[in-house]
């Protein structure tokens, strides 16, 4: 047992889960306590599961598409019809498209398909090759973090795996700083046909052709809900969603 502060009990009781000290504090903050200890609100899944972003080198192209059904697929055709089941990239317009735009454009085919489950899944389903930079894969494959994985036509890629990063949010649940460098697991860079990175010409991925960022609206949710159960240090400090 050892005399810790109000903000110290606040943490333990915000984390049931979490071994600790049995902790103490001066009798004069009890009646703090009771005012500010409140239980924390239940956990509210987002309505949309992630959203997808389409760019062209550094250009936002298009708008913000938010995605509901656990199964989508981005293709590179024309069809107007939009659904929550399918994004076609070829109705897209930019006036500043160059050739190699163009013509990566129209590689794009069949594109990929996200499945929501226990864990995202990319399938490309084109006759190109697909290339994905995605903390989590990387940390789960034992890579570094910024390695961008090739996933050939026909094939698949475990992108994000929830249960390592259930155990990755319990690690953190005291650490602002480490529940901010955890968001940044939750943006997965998807581009078609031509790679970047240390094995590629291509640097940035803002240097590819046409390319997706998947910002992931649940696992972000999550942190946030945990941000806002820890001390925090910087009053400026923004949380997991800004």
């Amino acid at each position: 047992m050892y005399s810790g502060t109000l903000e110290d009990l606040e943490c333990v009781l915000a984390n049931p889960s979490v071994n600790s000290r049995c902790i103490t504090i001066p009798k004069s903050l009890d009646g703090r306590l009771q005012q500010t200890h409140q239980r924390p609100p239940p956990f509210r899944h987002p309505k949309s599961w992630a959203q997808i972003t389409y760019f062209e080198l550094n250009s936002r192209v298009g708008e913000v598409f938010k995605l509901v059904n656990q199964s989508i697929t981005v293709d590179g055709y024309t069809d107007p019809s939009n659904s929550d089941t399918r994004i076609c990239l070829g109705q897209l317009t930019n006036v500043n498209r160059n050739g190699t735009i163009e013509n990566t454009r129209m590689h794009i085919g069949k594109g990929i398909q996200l499945d929501n489950k226990d864990h995202i899944m990319i399938i490309n389903n084109s006759d190109m090759p697909v290339f994905v930079q995605s903390k989590n894969t990387n940390l789960m494959m034992n890579m570094p973090l910024g390695k961008v994985n090739r996933i050939p036509p026909h094939s698949q890629l475990c992108a994000f795996e929830f249960n390592l990063f259930f155990q990755m949010l319990e690690q953190s649940c005291n650490d602002r700083d480490g529940l901010n460098e955890l968001s940044k697991h939750c943006f997965i860079r998807i581009s078609f046909v031509k790679g970047w990175g240390e094995d590629y010409p291509r640097q940035d991925v803002t240097s590819t052709p046409c390319w997706l960022e998947l910002r992931l609206n649940v696992p972000l949710a999550y942190i946030d809900q945990k941000m806002k159960q820890t001390p925090r240090t910087n009053m400026n400090e923004p949380n997991s969603m800004t």
